[in-house]
């Protein structure tokens, strides 16, 4: 019977076998929480700070899906400031807060009314979709909270629900060819 061959592994003077130098060497977490945090304080690139622009960047989602969520992100951030709804704060003082919206019966209120109407329009159109396709929870959680998909199971939702917006947005090529051959 042959006997197996042992791998022959250069050896550090106390006998454990040698750590990996150079490219085999695995970064350490503390360089990878300094390039996150890098990316946060804006000296690379931006999109590391998010979950969505992490998944973005390391072609987990496409660019459409990418700019959904972007999109899906700015128009419940609008929605949440029209209906006053702000995430719970501090008791600290808070400043510029002092000043009142217009009134509603001025030119310029019933300008602002109108595009916070138009707002809560979209968003509601985009909610209803969204609810649709059974993505709602993991898809807000990702655009609104930053929190990332956990699991293949919830990566697959998020990709789901960011196509399904991106195609209500016009931002994929099917959307584009429907509204060619309907001319």
């Amino acid at each position: 019977m042959a006997s197996k061959r042992k791998l022959i592994v250069s050896r550090e003077p106390n006998g454990r076998p040698q750590r990996a130098v150079g490219e085999d060497r695995e970064y350490p977490p503390a360089k990878i929480k300094r390039l996150r945090d890098a990316a946060m304080r804006r000296m690379e690139d931006p999109q590391w700070g998010t979950e969505l622009g992490r998944l973005s960047l390391q072609k987990v989602i496409t660019d459409e899906q990418y700019e959904a969520g972007k999109w899906w992100s700015k128009l419940a951030a609008q929605f949440h400031a029209a209906i006053e709804a702000f995430p719970v704060r501090s008791a600290s003082v808070e400043f510029g807060r002092g000043g009142a919206k217009p009134d509603p019966d001025s030119p310029e209120g019933q300008r602002i009314a109108k595009r916070e109407a138009n707002q809560a329009e979209d968003f509601f159109a985009a909610h209803a979709i969204l609810v649709q396709s059974g993505c709602e929870t993991v898809v807000r959680r990702l655009c609104e909270q930053d929190e990332g998909p956990c699991g293949m199971g919830e990566l697959l939702s998020v990709r789901r629900g960011l196509s399904v917006l991106a195609d209500h947005r016009g931002l994929t090529n099917q959307r584009k060819a429907n509204v060619i051959s309907a001319r």
